[in-house]
């Protein structure tokens, strides 16, 4: 089941989501977890990071921050 909304993830060690893909597609490494290049299906848009450096991604259409978490 695909929920909509804006999540947080792990970002992946080797592969870290950065502020300079801010805006960009992001990709699904597994549940928790996205990493900056593909290899596997778009998790996606990078919307921003939380207080602990986690990765915000939007996932869905027109989806925002505090819809679903």
């Amino acid at each position: 089941m695909l929920r909509q909304g804006a999540f947080k993830f792990g970002n992946k060690a080797g592969d870290l989501v950065t502020t300079a893909l801010m805006g960009q597609t992001v990709y699904v490494t597994d549940d928790q977890t996205v990493q900056a290049t593909g290899g596997g299906s778009a998790a996606g848009k990078l919307i921003g990071f939380d207080d602990d450096g986690l990765p915000i991604v939007s996932v869905g259409i027109g989806a925002s921050y505090g819809e679903a978490i």
